[in-house]
């Protein structure tokens, strides 16, 4: 139903719905995860945040919720979020070590630490299991400008630019469990990515 709800465009209607089912439910987890993911496709991202909690709170295991809050946090850009962003995130990549989509989190929390030895290998970890997503490759790249690799950058966003395989998915998960991949909002469609990292690309040429 969300899905369905979210390709017309009326994401805020499922919001609603999953909000009444929620309230009759409290004690689904279930409802509560769904819900989340239509709050934050209808871009109430702290209302998503608040129910994710909830989620967690209930199942301390639940790699989709310690995924979505920890990018979330780190993507909030706030430097006291950062050493929560990287517990959660650093419990996501135990309970879930060959999911590209977690390794991009964690990795893209290093780099915001400033570790940027361990964000680039993870990172690169992060490209092996998901190859040619643009996304990661956008976090890769920045963490290798930052390292001082400019050369190697370049060459990571010129794989981001290139078409994408037959039958990859921007960010294909799992299962339903990692449902919700906070990178792949509105504001960071992978065209989005794409423009950025080729203005990215401009600004590195020789």
């Amino acid at each position: 139903m969300l899905e369905a709800f979210d390709r017309a465009g009326k994401a805020d209607e499922a919001e609603k719905l999953l909000s009444a089912a929620a309230q009759e439910n409290p004690d689904t987890d279930g409802l509560l995860y769904a819900l989340a993911n239509a709050q934050d496709r209808a871009g109430l991202h702290a209302e998503a945040l608040a129910t994710m909690r909830k989620v967690l709170a209930s199942q301390p295991q639940h790699t989709g919720a310690l995924n979505y809050i920890g990018y979330t946090l780190v993507e909030r850009g706030q430097p006291s979020d950062l050493p929560e962003a990287e517990r959660l995130l650093a419990r996501a990549v135990a309970l879930r070590p060959d999911d590209g989509a977690i390794a991009d989190s964690y990795g893209f929390c290093l780099f915001k630490l400033g570790r940027l030895a361990e964000a680039v290998a993870e990172l690169r970890r992060a490209d092996r299991l998901s190859p040619g997503d643009p996304v990661i490759l956008g976090h890769l790249g920045d963490a290798l400008i930052a390292a001082g690799r400019r050369d190697e950058a370049r060459s990571v966003f010129r794989r981001a630019l290139a078409p994408p395989a037959a039958g990859r998915g921007a960010h294909a998960l799992a299962d339903a469990q990692a449902m919700i991949d906070p990178r792949d909002r509105a504001d960071r469609t992978e065209a989005r990515v794409r423009v950025e990292i080729a203005q990215k690309l401009k600004s590195l040429a020789p």
